[in-house]
């Protein structure tokens, strides 16, 4: 697949920000668990996060999100397309069921930089 000197920029950017998106889920919900930030994030309630369960549940789910982050830094540096289009699509796919099982905002918070990675990566494959 050949991109043009724009789109691959712009999706160079892109993706990098996706990147930093999904580090950032895992600095706030892994190292940080019991932050103001975290707790603001998350619409928690103190007593709720303060709770050892509740702190290792975030902890789990950074971990996840890290592992998100690396596979897309992974696709990238192997200049592999369906592995960066299959890294997106479980970011999107992730980002859906949280709006569908949590909060619907988290497709918006989660689930918009991999959605415009990947629609500017097909649009400027065409």
């Amino acid at each position: 697949m050949f991109l043009s000197h724009t789109y691959f920029w712009l999706v160079i950017i892109l993706l990098t920000a996706t990147v930093l998106e999904f580090v950032f889920i895992f600095v706030i919900e892994t190292v940080i668990p019991r932050s103001a930030l975290t707790r603001r994030v998350f619409n928690l309630d103190p007593e709720l996060q303060a709770q050892p369960l509740v702190q290792n549940l975030l902890k789990n789910q950074g971990v996840y999100n890290l592992v998100l982050a690396v596979f897309l830094i992974i696709s990238v540096w192997s200049m592999s397309v369906l592995f960066t289009v299959l890294s997106l699509g479980v970011m999107i796919a992730v980002a859906i069921y949280g709006a569908l099982t949590v909060n619907k905002h988290i497709l918006w918070k989660q689930g918009l930089l991999p959605a415009l990675s990947l629609s500017v990566l097909i649009l400027g494959a065409l």
